[in-house]
């Protein structure tokens, strides 16, 4: 409902207009009346009124200068003028001041609901327009930071392009990337834990909360255990010595803090001081290798970390890579690689692109373009052929339903399965079964 004050030096026409006009159907309420210019503007700073009815000419402060002063304090105010003549001139300055609209005394009932109503669909309108932009500022303030965190990824592991547009990009989601070191940490024995994501979130804020005293904190997640923070000292502390004794010394802090809430143990490795966007990549690859050396002896409860595993992660591109004596050369990003064991895992279940982002800690676009990247082909393409692949499985047992087989693979609808087999094996499910009997 939108407030209506009504200001005249006429009682008998005040409590006519709150009398004649059905305000409710017209969604207002008449929240106060005044006799005066003086007492209008008191009730006006009081009350704050959506829609302001005024006489133009009234004692002690007119119509005219009632409308500036109200417009400073009520921009968005609708202010609807009353007159007993057809003075143009005068109503001409009245809309000049910001006026709505006029009433002439007397008028038809009609016509005065016709411009209220007229008032309150400007009104509405404006209300829309304010909400439609806050809207936006929020969507602005939720994105900024996520597009801020995939130009960081997309740095450290040196994704783009080094180009104009990337570096006007850094400026605009207020990511300067001046003197810098790279930390990166590891959750071990978390595999105890449910709801990793919380302890996640609060082992960054913790270290963000802890170093930023001193220091500017930005930061990715690579996967639930491992999270790389770009690390930036404020001008007050220059030499170098120094920075590296701070940031190790609020290193420990934080490691004690971790185990002491948390639970959990941490191994963690510092990088050089770097310089520059440029050298993010190769900054972040020199304290991953860091790290990887210190998890390779790294013990916990005395269960052995795969030491194997360890050493099967080449460093040189930030990339997994299988054995040299592989057959298979082609490497996958350790993202791809969390991606491909989460559908290998999951797919007999529905999963969407946003689930495997979710588990990855990567946007659904980024997401999509790695897999077009690193794989040459686009999610739905692997998730349908890793379900093709099994159903090819199960339909040589022999004694599995289309349906059946179709269920198994995490496809409900066996009509779009035996067309989707079609289209990637060329055959439909029948007829590969009689060919493999």
């Amino acid at each position: 409902m939108f407030n209506v004050l009504i200001v005249d030096d006429e009682a008998i026409i005040r409590k006519g207009l709150r009398n004649i006009v059905d305000w409710e159907s017209l969604q207002c309420i008449v929240c106060d009346e005044a006799c005066d210019g003086v007492e209008g503007m008191e009730k006006i700073k009081k009350l704050k009124p959506d829609i302001v009815i005024v006489d133009i000419k009234m004692p002690g402060l007119n119509g005219l200068e009632m409308i500036v002063n109200t417009k400073e304090i009520i921009p968005h105010s609708k202010i609807i003028i009353l007159t007993g003549y057809r003075d143009f001139e005068y109503l001409k300055k009245a809309i000049q001041c910001g006026a709505f609209d006029y009433i002439l005394k007397p008028s038809k009932v009609d016509d005065i609901n016709s411009i209220v109503r007229r008032a309150v669909s400007e009104l509405e309108k404006e209300e829309e327009t304010v909400e439609q932009m806050q809207s936006l500022k929020r969507n602005i303030e939720t994105t900024i930071p996520l597009l801020k965190q995939k130009m960081l990824y997309d740095l450290l592991f040196n994704v783009s392009a080094k180009n104009e547009k990337q570096l006007k990009d850094t400026k605009l989601y207020d990511l300067q990337i001046d003197e810098f070191y790279i930390l990166v940490i590891r959750i071990e024995n978390s595999d105890n834990h449910d709801n990793m994501s919380m302890y996640h979130y609060g082992i960054i804020n913790s270290l963000v909360d802890i170093y930023s005293d001193l220091f500017i904190v930005d930061h990715i997640s690579i996967n639930e255990e491992t999270i790389v923070f770009v690390i930036q000292p404020v001008p007050d502390i220059r030499d170098d010595e120094e920075i590296e004794g701070v940031i190790k010394n609020k290193l420990r802090t934080l490691k004690k803090l971790i185990k002491e809430y948390y639970s959990f143990e941490t191994v963690a490795a510092l990088s050089g001081k770097g310089s520059g966007r440029e050298e993010l990549h190769r900054k972040m690859k020199e304290a991953i290798a860091a790290l990887d050396e210190k998890l390779l002896n790294f013990t916990i409860d005395n269960k052995n970390i795969d030491i194997d595993k360890m050493r099967s992660i080449d460093y040189r591109d930030c990339e997994y890579r299988k054995d040299e004596g592989s057959s298979e050369k082609r490497s996958t990003s350790l993202i791809i690689r969390n991606a491909v064991e989460y559908i290998s895992d999951n797919y007999t279940n529905p999963i969407s692109l946003n689930d495997v982002a979710e588990h990855t800690y990567v946007s659904s676009y980024y997401l999509s373009r790695m897999f077009t990247k690193e794989l040459g082909k686009n999610f739905v393409d692997y998730l349908n052929e890793v379900r093709i692949e099994k159903a090819k499985e199960y339909l040589k047992e022999d004694y599995h339903k289309t349906y059946e087989v179709a269920d198994m693979v995490g496809i409900k609808d066996p009509h779009y399965f035996s067309k989707l087999f079609k289209k990637y094996t060329g055959l439909t499910p029948s007829e590969f079964k009689d060919k493999a009997d």
